[in-house]
């Protein structure tokens, strides 16, 4: 029987900040919480990912939109039940736990408007070569994926994402980000402290998660994740919304 997503408490637990972020089953039951508590403006983010690929997606026919990192699969199916263009979406990552829930969510008796798209979900740790091998998308997303990859493995992902785009294809990356000083990073850093103070979270969990992603979470600068997407091949790719330590950046083949 599917676990209800409850409220996020797993940091009230000491322990929980000894170890490295996992993203199990005890996360996967959480994460709907966990992601509008702690990410500034994740609805806004969510509603722009779809209006962008709704714009784009428009006068296509039978489009493939894939997620690297899709989680519970929140932003194929919001992108779904909007999507008028029978599509097929598929959704990647690497927690089996998350996969699971995904193919739950998408379920048509949930969604009747998903009935006319073909939803397909794949384990696969993006650390390694991606299999199998993913049919042409006219839209990829990395939503608050490519800070958890290795940072010597990111650029031949992001080669890979380059590469199976159409050749009007556009990438949607999310990312929480640093900035090239210090003064401002700990400046942006205080900001969102005190937007998870404020979205209800104890400063011992705050403090606990914070311990617990220190080693699987390493944000770049904004920069630095443009200047890998052109380096990966995407000639145009610019910001097109930031609150202070998030950014979404849209790239172009």
């Amino acid at each position: 029987m599917e676990t209800m997503t409850t409220k996020d408490t797993l940091f009230l637990n000491e322990k929980m900040g000894d170890s490295p972020f996992e993203f199990n089953q005890s996360t996967a039951n959480v994460f709907d919480d966990m992601l509008n508590r702690s990410v500034p403006f994740y609805q806004t983010i969510q509603r722009l990912i779809t209006q962008t690929a709704i714009q784009h997606l428009s006068l296509q026919k039978h489009p493939t939109i894939i997620d690297f990192g899709c989680s519970l699969g929140t932003t194929l199916i919001n992108i779904g039940n909007a999507l008028d263009t029978p599509s097929t979406l598929i959704g990647i990552d690497s927690s089996p736990s998350m996969i699971e829930k995904a193919k739950a969510n998408s379920s048509p008796q949930k969604h009747k408007s998903l009935k006319k798209h073909t939803y397909k979900w794949i384990e696969q740790d993006l650390n390694k070569k991606v299999t199998p091998l993913l049919p042409k998308s006219t839209l990829i997303i990395m939503n608050l994926t490519l800070q958890f990859i290795k940072k010597e493995n990111r650029l031949q992902l992001l080669k890979s994402i380059y590469e199976t785009l159409d050749d009007d294809g556009i990438f949607i990356l999310v990312e929480k980000t640093i900035e090239k000083d210090k003064w401002m990073t700990d400046y942006f850093e205080k900001k969102y402290y005190k937007f998870k103070k404020q979205s209800g979270y104890t400063e011992k969990e705050i403090i606990n998660k914070k311990k617990a992603l220190k080693t699987v979470l390493t944000p770049l600068t904004k920069e630095k994740n443009i200047t890998l997407l052109n380096t990966a091949g995407f000639a145009l790719a610019a910001p097109i919304f930031q609150w202070y330590n998030f950014c979404v950046i849209l790239g172009k083949k």
